[in-house]
């Protein structure tokens, strides 16, 4: 039987102590090879720091596996995978063990630290040990070891660190750049603002022009939402021509408790209040018909600042981990399981799903009316939502920079 060691031509402890970035040789050998195969836990650098060479080398048959939680830098490989490297992702999460939970260490699972570089007319070249490829590792801020071992593409050992990774490969998932929020939300990097949604039928072009519509609530929570002048939200207009969802930033001018009761008079305008359905009827503009008003407890007018685009989301599962009782990575052999405070507690938990991550996101047939979305609040006058769009300077929307109308902003 082959000795591990058969093949292995040198060995090297790096980094010196006195002299700990390794960013250097990382250069060298990224520049020098012709493909890169790696498995790290963290990875929070790109080809700004370490040429563009990196990407080449982890394209083709290189490819490179990093453990999802945080400090991965999600942007960075997305970059990455988008210049063509294989980039591949680490689904799996830690199922805390009692006492875990009060740890502050970031849980991870895929933690190995591995490089397997080849060279046309060179041995291949390994790195084993302890460095994440963050910049307080690779410059050595940390104090961080590895093995650096020259070897043949025929030894043992080099089948056997390739196998290792391939293995690891498998057990992951391609990065896909559509689902960066997801991936954010998994790491709870990217928490996404809970939006106040109204959500109507109608005609665009009526409420291009108008630019102004009142909204006519039936409820305590409808006032608690709608009180707060200059507050933004969000309307969601589903255009009856063309049945597409447009959205539209938006602020609350005034507001009031019942128009009836407080002997409001109100001219002819564009309203919306509840009529049974899950998207209100978007009317007028004209005067509001008496039942209206007469049911009505509180209103509000909204000013359009301008179109938005992009799409609305139901509010993500608090859940991002679900424990399972086989996720077919819950590896611990038996004889190790009292290691554990709760030996019978599934080890790992599996990540929700990008669909659950999403939700169901179908547009309503005009006339629709669910029983799933009437239980789930489908009535509700505001509904709080995810919105991921885009203003129309490409400016990305969020209430954190909120916008006031302004005249002839909207065509």
């Amino acid at each position: 039987m082959p000795s591990s060691l058969t093949g292995v031509t040198d060995i090297e402890f790096v980094p010196a102590f006195d002299h700990r970035e390794v960013v250097g040789r990382l250069q060298s050998a990224i520049l020098g090879a012709n493909r890169l195969r790696a498995a790290v836990a963290y990875w929070c650098v790109g080809t700004s720091e370490l040429g563009a060479s990196l990407v080449d080398r982890l394209s083709g048959d290189g490819f490179l596996c990093v453990d999802i939680h945080l400090p991965t830098d999600i942007d960075r490989l997305c970059q990455m995978k988008l210049a063509g490297a294989n980039v591949y992702l680490y689904l799996l999460n830690p199922n805390p063990q009692p006492g875990e939970l009060k740890s502050k260490v970031p849980p991870h699972l895929l933690h190995p630290k591995q490089l397997l570089f080849d060279y046309a007319d060179e041995p291949a070249e390994l790195w084993v040990g302890s460095h994440n490829w963050t910049a307080r590792a690779l410059t050595g801020i940390n104090i961080e070891a590895s093995l650096r071992v020259r070897l043949a593409s025929e030894s043992k050992l080099y089948s056997d660190a390739a196998g290792f990774l391939n293995a690891i490969r498998a057990n992951c998932v391609p990065f896909d750049v559509t689902a960066v929020n997801y991936y954010k939300w998994l790491q709870q990097s990217d928490q996404e603002e809970e939006i106040w949604v109204v959500e109507l039928r109608g005609i665009r072009s009526v409420l291009d022009a108008e630019r102004k519509l009142t909204i006519f609530g039936k409820s305590d929570q409808d006032y608690h939402s709608l009180k707060i002048v200059d507050k933004n939200i969000v309307i969601s207009l589903l255009d009856e021509p063309s049945g597409q969802e447009i959205l539209y930033e938006a602020a609350i001018g005034d507001t009031g408790r019942s128009p009836r009761q407080r002997g409001v008079t109100l001219n002819a305008r564009l309203y919306a209040a509840h009529d049974g359905s899950p998207r209100p009827q978007l009317q007028g503009p004209k005067v509001p018909d008496p039942p209206v008003v007469n049911a009505a407890t509180s209103w509000a007018t909204v000013d359009i600042v301008d179109e938005l685009f992009g799409a609305t989301y139901e509010i993500p599962p608090r859940e991002r981990w679900i424990t399972t009782a086989d996720t077919g990575n819950d590896r611990a052999p038996q004889a190790f399981r009292n290691w554990f405070p709760n030996p019978s507690k599934p080890l790992v938990q599996r990540a929700v799903s990008r669909a659950e991550f999403e939700g169901a996101v179908s547009e309503l047939k005009l006339g629709d009316r669910p029983s799933a979305l009437l239980e789930a609040g489908g009535l509700r006058l505001l509904r709080k939502k995810v919105v991921r769009a885009k203003r129309r300077d490409g400016q990305t929307f969020s209430l954190r920079n909120k916008r006031r109308p302004e005249e002839g902003e909207l065509s």
